[in-house]
């Protein structure tokens, strides 16, 4: 049996990966405070523009203070069974859910990482 992986991308929240795997639709994510949710390595660097390098963390990094990058993540996997509906309804309301818990957490990250 093959899995794939769907890749969908939002401008506000980001990328997430989704699938289907013995009647349960996954949704997979990591959680960044820099910027949107990734779900792959292309989508990290993509996170990671130079002049957000050069800007505040270059100072701290100089001062071994700071790493030149962060690289906290909150890392995802949210699931819901098939079963009893429509594959199309379950991803309407993992991809709510998901919503709801990137708007959650993405400030905690965001204050964790600007604390430190």
């Amino acid at each position: 049996m093959t899995v794939s992986l769907t890749i969908i991308y939002y401008l506000y929240f980001g990328s997430y990966g989704i699938l289907i795997h013995q009647d349960q639709l996954h949704l997979s994510s990591c959680i960044t405070p820099q910027g949107s949710s990734i779900v792959s390595k292309t989508n990290f660097y993509q996170n990671y523009p130079a002049f957000q390098l050069l800007s505040d963390r270059l100072v701290f990094w100089l001062l071994g203070e700071k790493p030149i990058v962060e690289n906290v993540c909150l890392w995802s996997h949210l699931s819901i069974p098939i079963s009893d509906s429509s594959p199309e309804k379950a991803y309407l309301t993992l991809e709510n859910v998901w919503f709801s818990w990137y708007e959650h957490w993405h400030p905690y990250l965001v204050t964790m990482v600007n604390s430190n």
